[in-house]
């Protein structure tokens, strides 16, 4: 596969301290988040364990806001995730502008997977920076009488994956429950990639998704194109208009790549859209990177980012 450049990260555990839940929550913290809907932080963190095991959050004061964000790669430097969540409040200590801890996706997931989108959850830093603890508080409005409480363990972590700035000219509009369906037939014919393809033929547009596994799989969509003034073109794969498939036999694509299926059936397990907004070049071996807004407004500010490298140790058809 072909490796996304950015540095490596080293990742030491911290051993937790012998003291005891309760006399942690009876002190003061000294930094705290509050997401009000617990689905947004359960989507971040089942996109992002796909790619990591252990994950840097780092939370900062942007503008007139506080935002939680992710910048990570799987240890191939092959997928790349980006997360932006704008959070509903934060208190942080006046001498910092911005906090970073380090836990396992696993421990995180298991405190908030089995709560209603309706829950409110709250994270709460404790201890000095050499040897710091990470509460997470969650509570049901409608429900005040009961509350959890966990404690995780914390990692130091030097990661510094930054995703990179790259210019796309080629915009995708992807129908997400067919690339969904696509992708368990991917997995049930044991296909181990997928191939896009991309044709322009005068204003319209072909869009090929191709798996090969125990039998080869093929869908084809042709819509309109919509141009941009700086050349870019906006193209979509979706089930709904009434235009005729059009032959590419003879003609070359302006895109063709190649990528695993594990890793974006992991990217879109959690996810809940029905178009999902892809982007990449028209040159040969360029990544995919797919877009998702966070509590499905297209226009939020909250988002994740997929980048994706190309499959090159094989070819197929």
């Amino acid at each position: 596969m072909t490796k996304l450049p950015s540095p490596p990260s080293k990742t030491k555990r911290v051993r937790p301290t012998d003291q005891t839940m309760a006399s942690k929550r009876d002190r003061n913290n000294d930094w705290a988040i509050k997401i009000e809907n617990s689905s947004s932080l359960r989507t971040i963190v089942e996109t992002v364990q796909h790619v990591v095991s252990r994950a840097t959050f780092k939370i900062e004061s942007k503008g007139d806001g506080y935002y939680l964000s992710v910048n990570t790669a799987d240890v191939a430097y092959v997928s790349v995730i980006k997360v932006l969540l704008r959070l509903d409040s934060a208190t942080l200590p006046t001498d910092s502008t911005e906090i970073k801890f380090c836990v396992d996706c696993k421990d995180l997931s298991f405190c908030i997977n089995d709560l209603d989108p309706g829950h409110m959850v709250q994270l709460e830093g404790f201890g000095s920076s050499a040897n710091p603890k990470v509460f997470v508080h969650t509570t049901d409005p409608d429900y005040p009488a009961y509350e959890e409480d966990n404690e995780l363990k914390t990692y130091v972590d030097t990661d510094n994956v930054q995703l990179m700035n790259m210019q796309f000219d080629v915009i995708m509009d992807l129908e997400f429950p067919l690339l969904r369906r696509l992708l368990k037939k991917a997995v049930a014919i044991k296909a181990e990639n997928m191939t896009l393809r991309v044709w322009v033929k005068d204003d319209m547009s072909r869009i090929d998704y191709c798996v090969n596994g125990e039998i080869k799989h093929r869908r084809a969509f042709c819509h309109p194109i919509k141009k941009s003034s700086d050349g870019s073109i906006c193209c979509r794969a979706a089930s709904d208009g009434g235009n005729q498939i059009f032959s590419v036999d003879g003609m070359d694509p302006i895109f063709e790549g190649t990528f695993c299926v594990e890793k974006i059936s992991g990217f879109v397990k959690p996810l809940h859209t029905k178009m999902l907004h892809a982007v990449t070049k028209k040159e040969a071996g360029a990544p995919i990177m797919f877009e998702y807004p966070i509590g499905g407004e297209a226009e939020s500010e909250s988002k994740i980012f997929f980048l994706l490298a190309q499959v090159t140790d094989e070819n197929e058809e």
